[in-house]
């Protein structure tokens, strides 16, 4: 054992190498601070029960052995010192516990604070996890539509193809590689954004690449939407500075149409006003009528070298009539009349029959002649001595056109000097006459429910007369259907409608309802093409409905002729005419009977020659009869004891549409083609059939040109009593060859010829029109 000095100062060394240890360890890591100071406690509470165990050792030994002093005051002073290291290591765990206290204190906090950022975490991580899991089930229906709308296609294919709605979900792949067509959304949509086609790509990953939901692809989609809204955006601008424009000219032509609509009207009314006076003193001066009538006459007497002035003379006389005719101020109050009153259809109406009117009417003064009768009215202008414009009310709001016709005017003068007082006093659709019938009016009115001009034929109350007049004028405009198809199937589904809506109804008050609307629609008329195209209303022309064609000529695009004022009142005025001359040419053959031999033909189809060279016919019409409510009429034709029975069918379009003539003899044989077609065995013969007959028949029914004259229009409308002449002379000359070979059989001058050895007649020379067939 050492010396008590020794110890002294290596207890001394010791502590302040524990004390040095102490402060160096501080500077250390909270960790080692904790272990050294823990160690360093554990070597001085060892030192210190050392010294304690010497201590009571020298104690002891002192006792027994009377040890000395300084051993036993250096013991305790070693015990003092390593006691008070043991204090101050305690004070220094004490601080070093309080402090990791502390730490601990902090850290449980942040834990704390971390824990509640993450369950705050946690909670949005399944809030946006539900957001997209209902996001993947949005319809991007106004991306879609875009899409479609850029590319050019219609998503009805998509639609018609069983995707009826493009969910915004995973986009899938086909892999078809040769499909390129684009029948999905997401094609599309990708197609739109990225201008690639999905359909192209075999692999997920090239789908991933080109798909508008990989967000690599976020930037690209939105410089391409930028760049499409500031191209938007420029034509918005330009728009917009189109419509400043638009504004603009559409001011000045407001400017303009007030100067034509309000002051150019304003100052001819105010020259018409002027000129009136001019106008009466040109009217009534009987010069210009004397000057015309000395010109035409020294016209006649002129040769043909001074044609030169006789055009200069006639231009002076022309001009000079014209200045009779002049519009005057009465018709300008009629035309304001009209525009105030008159919806715009009609208004276009009736300038367009007013100016028809006034045109032909000039014409006619220009044209008169001598004995005041109009050359051919046929060529240029058509048009009748009494026919007139006007406007009438029909209601407190509703105003019509009406077109007046003189019936006596258009009659040509050959079929009232042939068939007498009957010529424009009856109808085709009676058999008996109407006296004092001479006017007819054709009137327009506009609906305004239906949008469409209807046309009806007031005959002076005779219902025959208007009835089916304007039918068919033009091919295919029979007015059963409205020209305006969209309204016209608006109106067909409201129909059906109100009749589902009114099926609990009485069925009385149905038929009542029904029998109103007729009436109504009577009233008004039917809504033909050629009113609406009168009348300034663009709509489709009728759809011609036809069935298979196998001819090559009927396969060809029919000639159609153009609608105007002048085509309709021409197609007018010839369905007048034909349908009085046929009236006319009906009541001579009921009226007269027998006494209507020889058959009258038109004067154009005679020739001079022809009444020496004409035979004399046995066979005489007998009667001439209509059989009840049909338009079917039956000859009865006698020669001698044989009767043959002619009947023909009339078509409303007379003579658009020719008479059909079927023949009939006393003995039942007919000349119907139709018999033949029953009986395939050429060798049997079918009694009914009578073989010249069915001759007469084609005759009469297909060589029409036979009994019509092409220059002279008028002859058409004879056709009807050309092929009754014709069918009379061709079975006279039948029947007298009949019985030529029946008097040469008897005396047995000659054999019997059958088959293509028999002797035919000469077909047809006994016929009035056998001279001018073959121009003799």
């Amino acid at each position: 054992m050492p010396p008590a000095k020794k110890r002294r100062v290596a207890a001394a060394a010791a502590a302040a190498e524990l004390a040095d240890s102490t402060i160096i360890t501080t500077n250390d890591n909270s960790s080692l601070i904790n272990n050294k100071l823990l160690q360093q406690h554990r070597q001085a509470l060892d030192t210190l029960l050392q010294t304690v165990d010497q201590l009571s050792s020298n104690i002891a030994s002192e006792n027994n052995n009377k040890v000395d002093d300084d051993n036993l005051s250096e013991s305790i002073l070693t015990s003092s010192l390593a006691l008070a290291n043991l204090k101050s290591l305690q004070r220094q765990i004490a601080l070093q516990v309080e402090t990791q206290a502390n730490e601990s204190k902090e850290q449980r906090a942040k834990v704390e604070e971390c824990s509640l950022m993450l369950e705050n975490l946690t909670y949005e991580r399944n809030y946006l996890q539900r957001e997209i899991g209902s996001l993947e089930g949005w319809k991007a229906d106004e991306l879609e539509k875009m899409a479609w709308a850029e590319l050019g296609q219609s998503n009805n294919e998509s639609r018609e193809s069983g995707e009826e709605d493009v969910v915004m979900g995973d986009a899938t792949s086909t892999g078809d590689n040769t499909n390129n067509i684009i029948t999905t959304a997401e094609d599309a949509i990708n197609t739109y954004l990225l201008r690639t086609n999905t359909n192209n790509n075999t692999n997920n990953n090239n789908n991933n690449v080109v798909d508008h939901r990989n967000p690599t692809n976020h930037t690209k989609i939105l410089q391409k939407l930028q760049s499409d809204i500031q191209t938007r955006s420029t034509l918005v601008t330009q728009l917009s500075q189109s419509k400043l424009k638009l504004t603009e000219l559409q001011k000045k032509r407001d400017e303009l149409s007030g100067f034509l609509t309000r002051q150019i009207p304003k100052k001819l009314d105010e020259l018409e006003k002027g000129a009136e006076s001019l106008n009466s003193f040109f009217g009534l001066h009987g010069v210009w009528s004397d000057v015309l009538r000395v010109e035409k006459r020294s016209g006649m007497e002129k040769d043909d070298d001074d044609n030169a002035d006789d055009d200069l003379n006639k231009k002076k006389v022309e001009t000079a009539n014209m200045l009779i005719n002049r519009p005057s101020f009465d018709r300008s109050r009629r035309f304001q009349l009209a525009k105030s009153n008159l919806s715009s259809p009609l208004y276009v109406l009736y300038v367009q029959l007013a100016g028809y009117k006034d045109a032909w009417a000039s014409l006619d003064k220009v044209g008169e002649c001598d004995d005041g009768n109009t050359s051919n009215v046929l060529g240029g202008y058509l048009g009748a001595s009494g026919m007139d414009v006007t406007i009438e009310k029909a209601t407190e709001s509703d105003w019509r056109v009406v077109l007046s016709l003189s019936i006596s005017g258009i009659i040509p003068l050959e079929v009232a000097s042939t068939f007498g007082k009957a010529a424009g006093s009856t109808n085709s659709r009676s058999a008996s006459p109407t006296p004092g019938q001479s006017l007819l009016s054709v009137v327009f009115s506009y609906d305004n429910e239906d949008g469409v001009v209807y046309a009806s034929v007031d005959a002076d109350g005779s219902k025959d007369v208007g009835e089916g007049l304007l039918d068919s004028l033009f091919p295919d405009d029979d007015g059963s259907t409205l020209p305006n198809v969209s309204l016209s199937l608006l109106k067909d589904e409201e129909d059906e409608d109100e009749a589902e809506s009114d099926e609990g109804e009485s069925s009385n008050v149905a038929m009542d309802n029904t029998a109103e609307e007729k009436s109504t629609e009577n009233k008004k008329g039917k809504a033909y093409y050629w009113c609406q195209v009168l009348s300034g209303l663009n709509f489709p022309p009728p759809s011609i409905e036809t069935d298979v064609v196998t001819d090559k000529a009927e396969k060809d695009t029919p000639f159609q002729i153009q609608i105007c004022t002048k085509a309709v009142m021409r197609q007018l005025l010839r369905r007048i005419r034909a349908r009085q001359t046929l009236s006319s040419m009906v009541v001579f053959l009921g009226r007269r009977g027998q006494l209507a031999n020889p058959i009258p033909i038109h004067p154009k189809m005679k020739r001079d020659n022809a009444s020496s060279n004409a035979p004399t016919l046995k066979a005489k019409l007998q009667s001439w009869s209509k059989e009840e409510d049909m338009k079917r009429y039956v000859a009865t034709i006698k020669r001698k004891s044989a009767t043959l029975k002619a009947s023909v069918t009339i078509s409303d379009n007379y003579p658009a549409e020719p008479p059909v003539w079927s023949l009939q003899s006393e003995d039942g044989s007919v000349g119907a083609a139709s018999s033949l077609q029953s009986n395939n065995d050429n060798s049997k013969t079918d009694v009914l059939f009578d073989a010249s007959l069915h001759r007469i028949e084609c005759h009469v029914n297909q060589d029409l040109d036979k009994f019509v004259c092409e220059d002279v229009e008028a002859t058409y409308d004879w056709i009807l009593i050309h092929q009754l002449a014709d069918i009379v002379s061709c079975w006279d000359e039948m029947m007298s060859a009949k019985e030529e070979g029946n008097a040469n059989k008897s005396k047995g001058h000659e054999r019997i010829r059958k088959g293509k050895d028999r002797k035919l007649v000469g077909f047809g020379e006994k016929s009035p029109f056998f001279l001018y067939r073959n121009g003799l």
